[in-house]
């Protein structure tokens, strides 16, 4: 198998990567902070584009030493914001242990920690999220949190497992997208129900936008700084060249791939900053950036190797989004990245074969890099072609875990069970770990683990919590009684219907005060139904809103 050799560019940028320690930042936490105490009375729609406004508008803007896709989350490369209106007590709790703690450690400075108490933790009491979500939740619900029959995913993290439609944005630009939302806009049948709410969001989405073309202006701005101070001259063409790309995306439409990979990215960080949503991916990659690719190419723009630079040095992008978690959850989960499921392959939405030249530059890359992310996921139909199949096995041969194999026509048959169209079936994908969704068109809004075990074990304690004595589940009798192991497994499935049904409550009355409390105008702007129903992607607004719930401890049943 050929092994790519990286550039002397990727090779330092990997180095620098190897060399980060994880740290946490307070910046987003103070500039959010601050814009929420602006802007209170405010419709919250409009408030939650104001505030993404004012972190875009004075965020930290820097550009790292030789890289040619820009854009920081924080200046650290493996630094973590922090999201005080999701969850703030559990981080005033841990700031002095979060360093010191054998699972996913972050480094906190005593300047981050000043900064947090004098201007974010007193703010924030009583008034986060979480304490909403927990406010509002039945006393049997939060038991079964308590005793284990899930738990509190949202206790440091939003609403997540999100694709949106970044093919839009590089179709269309924010101007575009502006124009579309002014238009719906105008279109406003006031005498409807909800038209105050779809106003409210559409100038919600305007707001966004201008935000987005800003932000990129301020890389524009800093990319020409360093270029006029740059002596090295192939180094300042690479900076004016940067300029010149965030002078045109994400307004414009992208003409080539640089501008289109940067385009992404810039959308991509924006929805992080916006909020901590979970497992937030990029879908069929290969599929909507394939155009420019191809274009470039023919046109003698672009040549293969620099295109594997250009990809690799957004694969190092990807890989700086960490996101320090609360004690518990960093038992569950010793990651520091979030999870960005990439996907490679399948069909596309008429049922053609998607494999391209960039589906391998992109297995290519990955080899070469052998970062945790990325993940990248192939999708294998009966359309596939046996090169593909061949060059994903070979990856998969180094060892390190990528790409995942998934089989695309069961998850079209999958996504149709579901109810989508078979055209939006054959562009599902994988996001997260292994679910399942439609790319810019699905809120299957992925809540947290169900602990199957904990049904199992009610189901041999005649719905008793032997580790508390707690009638946690209904009385489903005695196992001694059990006539036969039929009689066995109805008591199981009566305990986890149970367990589902206490789950389902959780996850509705979560969603409901997420959509109250924490709308997400910028990512509700690039998801397929939202603007025309006028309303946010938490409130039911994509075109699919059919939630998940993932059951675990499944082998050991």
């Amino acid at each position: 198998m050929k092994q790519e050799t990286m550039s002397a560019r990727v090779q330092q940028l990997v180095d620098d990567f190897r060399a980060a320690r994880p740290e946490v930042f307070a910046e987003r936490a103070v500039l959010v902070t601050q814009a929420y105490a602006q802007t209170e009375g405010l419709p919250m729609l409009v408030r939650r584009a104001k505030i993404l406004s004012h972190l875009l508008e004075h965020v930290t803007v820097l550009l790292r030493p030789g890289e040619l896709i820009v854009g920081c989350k924080t200046p650290a490369i493996l630094g973590s914001p922090l999201y005080p209106e999701i969850a703030c007590d559990w981080i005033e709790a841990e700031l002095d242990t979060i360093a010191l703690r054998d699972e996913a450690p972050f480094l906190v400075s005593d300047q981050t920690k000043a900064a947090l108490r004098a201007g974010v933790f007193g703010y924030w009491r009583d008034k986060q999220v979480y304490n909403r979500i927990m406010e509002v939740l039945p006393p049997e619900v939060n038991q079964a949190t308590a005793e284990g029959q899930f738990f509190h995913y949202y206790l440091n993290r939003s609403i997540g497992h999100i694709t949106v439609d970044y093919e839009s944005v590089l179709k269309k630009g924010f101007l575009g997208l502006k124009r579309e939302a002014e238009a719906e806009l105008d279109r406003v049948d006031y005498e409807a129900a909800g038209s105050l709410k779809k106003m409210h969001l559409l100038r919600a989405m305007i707001i966004s936008c201008d935000s987005a073309i800003h932000f990129a202006e301020r890389y524009a701005a800093e990319a020409e700084r360093l270029a006029a101070a740059e002596r090295d001259p192939v180094r300042r063409a690479e900076l004016e060249q940067i300029g010149a790309v965030c002078r045109r995306v994400p307004a414009y439409p992208a003409r080539t791939f640089h501008e289109a990979l940067q385009s992404f990215w810039f959308v991509h960080l924006i929805l992080n900053l916006e909020t901590n949503s979970y497992a937030i991916g990029p879908g069929h990659f290969d599929q909507y950036m394939f155009p420019f690719y191809q274009a470039d190419t023919a046109a003698g723009r672009l040549t293969e190797p620099e295109a594997k630079e250009l990809l690799a040095c957004l694969w190092l992008k990807l890989n700086e989004l960490t996101v320090v978690k609360e004690g518990g959850t960093a038992k569950a989960s010793t990651t520091f990245n979030d999870f960005q499921n990439l996907n490679l392959g399948g069909q596309t939405s008429i049922g053609e074969d998607a494999v391209n030249t960039l589906s391998y530059l992109c297995l290519d890359v990955t080899a070469m890099l052998q970062l945790p992310q990325p993940q990248i996921s192939a999708l294998i139909s009966h359309k596939s072609p046996d090169a593909f199949v061949t060059r994903a096995s070979e990856v998969i041969s180094l060892g390190f875990g990528m790409p995942s194999v998934f089989n695309h026509d069961e998850i079209i048959e999958a996504l149709l069970n579901k109810g989508k169209t078979l055209e939006d079936a054959r562009l599902g994908g994988i996001n997260g770990c292994v679910e399942l969704n439609v790319p810019g068109k699905d809120n299957m809004a992925s809540s947290g683990y169900l602990n199957l075990l904990k049904s199992l074990e009610l189901a041999m304690n005649n719905g008793v919590n032997p580790l508390t004595g707690t009638q946690l589940g209904p009385k489903t009798g005695p196992p001694d009684d059990f006539a036969s192991f039929n009689a066995f497994m109805e008591a199981f499935r009566q305990q986890l219907a149970h367990a589902i049904n206490l789950k389902v409550i959780y996850d509705n009355l979560a969603r409901q005060v997420y959509a109250d409390f924490c709308p997400v105008p910028f990512t509700s702007l690039l998801m397929d139904g939202c603007m025309e129903k006028g309303r946010d992607y938490h409130d039911y607004g994509a075109k699919y809103n059919l939630p998940l719930m993932c059951g675990v401890g499944t082998g050991t049943i």
